[in-house]
């Protein structure tokens, strides 16, 4: 029995090992790049359980196995001791089945966000951590539940092995809400997967983690080797240590919660320990030897929204969390300052320091440092895009639309994804598109009154054949959308499904006026027409831009175009899209864009040469002519972009225009006779030979 126990220490040192090694070499970092349900997870789980060893969740049950099982003979001890970590490993992984339960409930049943589940998570356990940190070193009354020595009667009057069992299930809950960093994203995982057995098995996979150096506590016991000596020795100092070390980790879960993944992104913090890490290097091989492309990198795109929960501002989080940080510190100077009068000046000086370098590295110089690498990394990509031509014109793809979240709220940070598919459903590189007009896309949206109309240009993401775009939706209401791509130099306009965005009910208006002049941020724009406009026909529009004295208006160049106009149906089912002097631009139900956002909530970066046309005058004139055939008759909306030089505009933004003209039928013979005009010739001829007739028997 004995070589059993000195076997089985040895087996469970090795997987002990191996766990610490992956988890502090690089594996916890991986948690965020895990694919969900592999067996990574299991790896991260189980490595994770190993370090809570040293928490005042797991760390207590040495105190009650190891005495359990100790004189209790090798055979009898050795079964205890498996009883007891079985008791706990079954507790632990019921908690599994029911976060998983709750995922079901929370992300299944009622549609609520999967970061917005997380960021409540991550906030909710930072505040418990934090708390509990705050108590391990002293400065507030805060305990985590642990064991006091006192079991149920129940348990105690059983026999040693059912008692050891029934210890370890009743024990198992101490460790549920272990504050260490972890334990959330577990959970979040668990939550996400809305799989019971998944949830179950990652979790029991977690506990036999947080058991293994239990057990082997337990038959080093049992050989006469009581380890916990050094431990109870140390106990005091053991606890502070870890104390401090969980303000600092508590302090980051509870600001990533309060601020969201968003501001995780933007501190620049991700990015300064992967680039300690080197990290993106060795993905980035690996993802060249597997021919995909690297999924594991940060910019500015992966930031989608400058708030956080309760609506705070991202760059409050960098003060946040310093503030976190630097209260402890300065609390416990304060009060061993008052009670102790050989304190050394240099520990004030040693916290004011530590203070002030965390003032300067957290909100100062990594937000700036992941600022200019970002701008610069992505102006070498939007260089490289333009440069390089297509490298296939195959068939033209497929573009399939979804939004994060999927239940999309008003004035909520929102990701519109388009993902281009070739005929067997693979993904299409975002390369392989021609640039219309300097963009690979182009996406017009407006809501079903025709109000709060928008121009957004999707970037290429680190997903293969992926394009994204932030935007937030002014109001609540059913928004219609339409995607533009050109391939193999053919032009592809696809109407995607409508987008249901949530919030206080909106007051609908289409407000239709057929006035021919419109004032726009001190401009006029007029649009002149035939009196008549027919339906299946090419027809001539024409647009003016002038100032308050009634002088044309020289326009920029924008986007490829003086101006963008954009022809939408009252009944949403015909998108037009025109460009001056640009012939025959009919559509059918589907229709194509060209264009800019209108108002694009994250900046866009341009190559010189690009950002150079956008912005210098163009020499031709403002009076601007557009033919366009409308595909059936009824009223249609004209959406006018456009960029006066010299208006001080940001980058690709423009002023927009907004005209209603009302389209008759096709045009023929018979439409023509009893058009308006006609009908008033025809009128008056028949007024004047009724006079007559009058005159002449009257």
């Amino acid at each position: 029995m004995k070589k059993i126990l000195l076997g089985s220490i040895i087996g469970l040192a090795i997987l002990t090992i191996f766990g610490l090694v992956w988890g502090f070499t690089g594996g916890s970092a991986q948690a965020g790049s895990l694919v969900s349900g592999s067996w990574g997870w299991y790896l991260f789980s189980y490595a994770m359980g190993l370090t809570m060893i040293v928490l005042p969740c797991t760390l207590p049950l040495a105190f009650v196995i190891v005495p359990m099982v100790m004189k209790k003979g090798a055979a009898k001890g050795f079964s205890m001791a498996l009883a007891f970590g079985l008791g706990v490993a079954i507790t632990l992984s019921v908690y599994g089945i029911i976060f998983a339960l709750v995922g079901k409930a929370t992300i299944g049943t009622i549609n609520a966000p999967l970061e917005t589940v997380k960021n409540w998570v991550y906030f909710a356990a930072g505040i418990f951590a934090y708390l509990f940190a705050l108590g391990e070193i002293g400065l507030i009354k805060f305990r985590l539940p642990s064991y006091t020595g006192a079991a149920p009667a129940f348990i105690q009057h059983q026999q040693d092995y059912l008692k050891a069992f029934l210890l370890g299930l009743f024990l198992g809950n101490i460790g549920v809400g272990c504050p260490h960093p972890a334990t959330p994203l577990i959970l979040i995982e668990i939550a996400s997967s809305q799989s019971v057995f998944y949830g179950w098995s990652l979790f029991l996979t977690h506990a036999i983690g947080r058991i293994i150096p239990l057990l082997i506590l337990a038959f080093l016991a049992i050989l006469g080797v009581n380890a916990l000596s050094w431990l109870v020795a140390r106990k005091d100092k053991l606890e502070r240590a870890t104390g401090w070390a969980m303000v600092f980790v508590a302090g980051f879960i509870l600001t990533l919660g309060l601020f969201t993944h968003d501001w995780w992104v933007a501190s620049g913090q991700h990015t300064f320990l992967e680039s300690l890490t080197q990290e993106e290097h060795f993905t980035t091989l690996l993802a060249q030897n597997l021919g995909t492309a690297n999924v594991h990198r940060h910019g500015p795109e992966e930031v989608v929204g400058d708030t956080g929960l309760f609506g705070l501002p991202l760059w409050l989080g960098n003060w946040f969390l310093v503030a976190l940080w630097i209260v402890p510190m300065v609390w416990m100077w304060r009060r061993v300052k008052r009670s102790s009068n050989t304190l050394s000046p240099w520990c004030g000086r040693f916290v004011f320091t530590l203070s002030l370098l965390f003032i300067l590295t957290f909100v100062y110089t990594l937000p700036y440092r992941f600022l200019t690498a970002s701008m610069a990394d992505h102006h070498d990509e939007d260089e490289s895009s333009v440069v390089m031509p297509p490298t296939d014109h195959g068939t033209m793809p497929e573009v399939q639309f979804s939004t994060i979240p999927l239940q999309v709220a008003a004035q909520r940070p929102t990701v519109l994804n388009f993902s281009l598919r070739d005929n067997n459903d693979q993904a299409v590189a975002v390369s392989e598109l021609d640039l219309g007009h300097g963009k690979p896309m182009h996406i017009i949206g407006v809501r079903e009154d025709l109000q709060n109309f928008f121009h957004l240009h999707p970037r290429a993401s680190h997903i293969l054949g992926l394009l994204s775009v932030p935007w937030q939706f002014p109001s609540a209401g059913t928004y219609h959308l339409w995607s533009e791509i050109e391939h193999g130099g053919e032009q592809q306009s696809v109407a995607h499904d409508p987008v249901e965005v949530i919030g206080s009910s909106p007051t609908l208006d289409k407000k239709i006026s057929f006035e021919r002049n419109q004032k726009t941020r001190g401009y006029n724009v007029s649009l002149e027409i035939s009196p008549t406009l027919f339906a299946a026909r090419q027809q001539e529009l024409s647009l003016q831009v002038t100032n308050s004295s009634g002088q044309l208006v020289e326009l920029a160049d924008y986007i490829g175009a003086q101006m963008h106009l954009t022809i939408i149906s009252e009944n949403l089912k015909q998108f037009i899209h025109a460009h001056p002097s640009e012939g025959d631009h009919s559509v059918g139900e589907h229709g194509h864009d060209d264009g800019h956002d209108h108002e694009h909530v994250w900046q866009t970066f341009l190559t010189p040469a690009l950002a150079q046309t956008t912005t210098e005058p163009s020499a031709l004139a403002s009076a601007l002519a557009f033919d366009v055939t409308f595909p059936e008759p009824g009223r249609y909306k004209l959406f006018a972009q456009f960029r006066p030089a010299g208006a001080g505009l940001a980058t690709e933004q423009a002023l927009l225009s907004t005209f209603w003209v009302e389209v008759a039928a096709s045009g023929n013979f018979g439409d023509l006779i009893f058009s308006k005009p006609s009908l008033a010739i025809i009128s008056l001829i028949l007024m004047f030979g009724l006079s007559r007739l009058v005159k002449k028997f009257i």
